[in-house]
């Protein structure tokens, strides 16, 4: 009987759930065709199974010439419908979790944290891995590769931006070297709440939303300081108020709430951190700290090897000695730094006590004598734990505390116009180069 008599369009699978090929007489097993006449395919299995088992070797067989107990879904060894069971399984799984990843990623606020947490582990190195996880998380969070991109770009050009920002109004910047107290503060938040709202615009935001969430983040910078929520130990939990801050600003005025927390969290990281912040460290690692608020202990009469020619000098020789020992000083300084050099100040003095006895005195522009990793202080020298973001303003606020002469000063980087003011005010000579 022909088999279009009989044969429809939902009946076209056999026994073995296999298509049937009645006009020529062949059944399709998906990887192979079989002719059950020959009881044999008409092309080899590519894989053996069972390298123990000589029926496996008969790449022709179907399930090892035992058709009335076992079927061959796929048309290959049991492997290959393993196999593709596992495949599809894994894949199944690896998608999940892709599409579980997308959905919370696309949680704007979600997204701003985890960025915020990256930045804040890598931005001593500089922008680069922050402005990489921005890209990252956006085309994790389903962004096209150009939305990527732009995001890697914006962030990137922030954090530059905050970072000059910062030259202006932290560490040895003109506006935070201006005098200090309430009017040098609200400087400090204007600038930032300008930079926040020219950044907003060039990210398509809006101005108002920027100037929000970058004067308030500043505020509570200075704010959480003024509670003591400095150093190394806090740095999460600082961050955190900041961050917050800068998102609250921005959504009371009409915009997002993590856009206004990543301005505020750059502008901390990039801005106040980078340039000698207090986010590191509440004491000094070195052993040699002393704390100018402990009493007037001085080191005197302890010799220092790279200083000995000026106790037995005067006049012009005294003034030669010293500049070179201090610039040889700034320099061993500056190199122990490595990369923090470019934005941490460390400075050195010559004084006398009141018995005539010379003492050198280390600063920096970090705050509470915190010294970067390679850092140290010589014997006999005293290191000036300051908060004023200027290493020469700390030795010298060292030395009037302490009732020491200070005589010479020098930096690792180019002293700022308002300290060559204060040290020229105060008698002191600079012996390294002015800004």
């Amino acid at each position: 009987m022909p088999a279009s008599l009989w044969q429809t369009a939902k009946t076209t699978r056999g026994y073995t759930g296999h298509e049937e090929l009645d006009e020529v007489g062949l059944v399709h097993m998906n990887g192979r065709v079989y002719d059950p006449q020959l009881g044999r395919f008409l092309s080899a299995d590519p894989v053996v199974q069972d390298a123990t088992d000589l029926q496996a070797f008969n790449h022709y067989a179907y399930v090892r010439n035992n058709p009335l107990s076992l079927t061959d879904p796929s048309g290959f060894s049991f492997l290959g419908g393993l196999f593709n069971a596992i495949g599809k399984f894994f894949t199944g799984v690896f998608k999940a979790v892709e599409n579980a990843v997308k959905a919370i990623l696309r949680n704007s606020i979600i997204r701003s944290i985890i960025q915020i947490a990256i930045c804040a582990m890598t931005f001593e190195s500089g922008p680069g891995i922050c402005a990489a996880a921005a890209g990252a998380l956006t085309s994790l969070a389903g962004g096209t590769p150009l939305q990527a991109l732009e995001a890697f770009a914006l962030t990137f050009v922030s954090a530059e931006v905050w970072k000059f920002e910062g030259s202006w109004t932290t560490g040895n910047g003109f506006i935070s070297a201006t005098g200090g107290g309430i009017g040098t503060s609200a400087a400090t938040v204007l600038v930032h709440g300008v930079v926040g709202g020219a950044l907003s615009l060039a990210g398509g935001g809006n101005f108002l939303q920027g100037f929000a969430a970058g004067s308030f983040g500043e505020i509570a910078t200075q704010g959480t300081g003024q509670l003591g929520l400095s150093g190394g130990q806090n740095l999460g939990l600082r961050l955190a108020v900041v961050a917050a801050a800068g998102g609250l600003a921005s959504q009371l005025t009409g915009g997002k709430f993590a856009n206004g927390a990543l301005t505020a969290a750059f502008a901390y990281l990039f801005n106040y951190c980078y340039h000698g912040g207090a986010c590191f460290s509440d004491t000094p690692p070195s052993a040699n700290y002393q704390d100018p608020t402990q009493g007037k202990t001085l080191a005197i009469g302890i010799a220092n090897p790279f200083f000995a020619p000026i106790g037995g000098a005067s006049g012009v020789a005294l003034e030669t000695d010293a500049a070179e020992f201090i610039v040889s000083r700034v320099n061993q300084l500056q190199a122990a730094m490595g990369a923090a050099a470019d934005y941490v100040t460390m400075g050195v003095g010559v004084a006398e006590d009141a018995n005539g006895v010379t003492q050198v005195i280390v600063g920096t522009s970090e705050a509470a004598g915190y010294l970067r990793p390679g850092v140290t202080i010589d014997a006999g020298e005293l290191l000036a734990a300051g908060t004023e973001g200027h290493a020469e303003i700390n030795i010298l606020a060292y030395a009037g505390e302490n009732e020491l002469n200070l005589l010479w000063v020098g930096a690792t980087r180019p002293i700022c116009p308002a300290c060559a003011s204060f040290l020229d005010q105060a008698g002191v000579k600079a012996v390294t180069p002015l800004k």
